[in-house]
């Protein structure tokens, strides 16, 4: 399994090195300068801004400001 991030990478380096070698090879070398340095979870984003929408009128949906 490639890396996702630069995070998840530090992470495993530091706390499961054999599993992180193991990512490592299955990470193209080109991807190492491309990965990002978080990935968000896209469930908790989706949460978030449901709880954070505002309506066209400026307002957010339960009518405070």
């Amino acid at each position: 399994m490639p890396f996702q991030s630069k995070a998840q990478m530090r992470y495993l380096y530091a706390k499961e090195p054999a599993v992180a070698e193991e990512f490592a090879e299955h990470t193209p070398k080109s991807a190492f300068k491309k990965l990002p340095e978080h990935v968000r979870d896209k469930n908790r984003l989706k949460e978030y801004s449901k709880k954070h929408r505002r309506s066209k009128n400026g307002q957010d949906e339960k009518g405070k400001s």
